[in-house]
C-alpha cells in the first residue's frame, strides 16, 4: 500500500514522519511530499504517481487540485493539526464565517479526516459522518523523546518553556507570575525558542532552538511551562509541547484550554491553574518539592506512554488510512 503525505513548510511535517517507521512495519510505504503554495502546486499533484491514499496535512485544496488527486487515489485523508477554521489568537476577532466554510468545502472532499483536538472534531463530524473522523493527538515518538538522568538536587529549579515566536506572547504574560516566584524560591526561566522575552527579576538562559537538540533542552527542564489564553484558536489547537514535556517526564503547569485542560491531571501529571496567585502557588510548589516534581514526573510519563505516545495512538491513525 502507497501512501503520499502532502505538507509544506508552514504545515507540521514531523507530526507525520514520526509515524513512517510503524507504518512501514504495517506494509505501508509513505512518502512526505512537499508542497508548494500557489500555481506550482497543481503540476506537483499531476505528477505524483498514483496511490492507495492521499494524506494531506493542513492544506485546503481547490477543487481542481482536489480532482487531481481523487484520480491518484481512491482516499484522501485530510491531517488537521490547527483549528483553520477560525483565526489565530493574534487576531481581536477569532469566529470567520469564511474560513468555516473553507474548512467544511475541504473535509466534505474526504473520505476521513484526522483532528489533533476535540474541538477540530466537533466541527468536522459536522460535515462527515463521525465514524469517517479520527482524533490524533499532535505528538511524538516515546522512543526519541525519554526523560534524561534525574535532576536530584537541583537548584535552581529550572521552569523550562520551548516554543516560536509566534507563541512567545503567551509566555510573556507570566512575567508578574514568575518574578513573584522567584522572590520565594530559587528558580530559573530557560526559554528555548527563536526569540526571547524580556523579563525583570528571574534570571533567564536564551538557548536558540536547535532540532538536533530539542531532546536535550527538554531534558534540562525541571517543569514544563505552558501558558495560554482561552480563545477559540487555544481551544482547538493540537499544542505539541505539551506532549514533549509529557514524554520526557515532566511536571507541566498549564492554562486549562483545550486539549491542555483535556490531558493533565491536577496533582497527578501538573496543575492547571486559572488565576495568577494559582500560577504563582503552583510553581512555588513545585520548585520547593523535588520529591513532588519526581512524581508528577514519573506519573507524566506513564500517561504519555500509556495514552499519547505516537505509538499508542498509531493504531487510529493506521485506521483512519485504510478505512
Amino acid at each position: 500500500m502507497d501512501v503520499h503525505f502532502l505538507g509544506h513548510a508552514n504545515t507540521n511535517g514531523c507530526r507525520s514522519l514520526y509515524f513512517f517507521p510503524l507504518l512501514e512495519k504495517s506494509g505501508i510505504r509513505a512518502r512526505y511530499v512537499d508542497t508548494p503554495s500557489g500555481p506550482e502546486r497543481l503540476g506537483l499533484l499531476e505528477s505524483l504517481p498514483p496511490a492507495s491514499a492521499v494524506v494531506v496535512q493542513r492544506l485546503a485544496l481547490s477543487e481542481a487540485e482536489a480532482a487531481v488527486l481523487a484520480r491518484k487515489a481512491p482516499r484522501l485523508v485530510w491531517d488537521v493539526d490547527d483549528p483553520v477554521m477560525h483565526r489565530s489568537s493574534r487576531h481581536l476577532i477569532r469566529f470567520s464565517p469564511a474560513r468555516r466554510s473553507r474548512f467544511r468545502r475541504m473535509a466534505a472532499r474526504c473520505q476521513a479526516l484526522v483532528a489533533s483536538s476535540g474541538l477540530i472534531a466537533v466541527e468536522a463530524r459536522k460535515v462527515l459522518d463521525p465514524a469517517r473522523v479520527f482524533v490524533v493527538p499532535s505528538t511524538v515518538d516515546a522512543e526519541v523523546y525519554r526523560p534524561g538522568p534525574p535532576r536530584l538536587d537541583a537548584s535552581p529549579v529550572v521552569l523550562g518553556w520551548l516554543g516560536s515566536a509566534g507563541t512567545l506572547p503567551y509566555l510573556e504574560r507570566l512575567g508578574g507570575v514568575l518574578e513573584k516566584v522567584a522572590r520565594k524560591v530559587p528558580v530559573r526561566l530557560k526559554v528555548v525558542s527563536n526569540r526571547f522575552p524580556s523579563f525583570r527579576g528571574i534570571e533567564v538562559e536564551r538557548k536558540p532552538w536547535k532540532r538536533e537538540e530539542e531532546v536535550s533542552d527538554l531534558q534540562s527542564f525541571d517543569v514544563g511551562l505552558l501558558p495560554l489564553t482561552d480563545d477559540l484558536w487555544t481551544r482547538g489547537k493540537g499544542h505539541g509541547k505539551l506532549f514533549q514535556y509529557l514524554a520526557v517526564g515532566l511536571p507541566v503547569v498549564g492554562s486549562p484550554v483545550g486539549v491542555v485542560g483535556e490531558t493533565i491531571r491536577p496533582g497527578e501529571t501538573g496543575f492547571l491553574p486559572r488565576t495568577g496567585a494559582q500560577w504563582v502557588e503552583a510553581l512555588t510548589t513545585l520548585a520547593s518539592e523535588a520529591a513532588l516534581r519526581r512524581r508528577m514526573g514519573t506519573q507524566a510519563r506513564q500517561d504519555f506512554e500509556e495514552r499519547l505516545s505516537v505509538q499508542a495512538v498509531f493504531p487510529t491513525l493506521l485506521k483512519a488510512i485504510r478505512g
